[in-house]
């Protein structure tokens, strides 16, 4: 199942797909499927170490909405769930760089 939004970037002929967050029941699932028995907060080393994203990618990403948001835990710190990086692992959104296709919007 796709879990991806096809949208239209207006100015250029680059289709983006976004991120969409999982269901509950997807979340448990995930963490099922890695032993996981509840929900945690993963920080960026644990991050980088599942994804291999470097800090910038990951940041430019979240600001396009092509991979999950942080979770602001304090002042100066931040988090991701892991079952939403762990969805992005299973269906990351991708790009279609095509300049030569028309874009259409689902």
């Amino acid at each position: 199942m796709k879990t991806y939004l096809k949208i239209l970037k207006y100015g250029d002929n680059e289709m983006v797909h976004k991120y969409v967050y999982p269901t509950e029941e997807e979340r448990r699932k995930l963490l099922n499927s890695v032993n996981e028995p509840y929900e945690r907060f993963i920080r960026e080393d644990e991050r980088h170490k599942l994804t291999a994203i470097g800090k910038i990618s990951a940041w430019k990403w979240e600001q396009e909405g092509r991979f999950p948001k942080r979770i602001k835990l304090g002042a100066t710190s931040n988090a991701w769930r892991l079952s939403e990086v762990l969805h992005w692992m299973q269906d990351p959104p991708v790009r279609d760089l095509s300049k030569n296709k028309q874009p259409t919007v689902n």
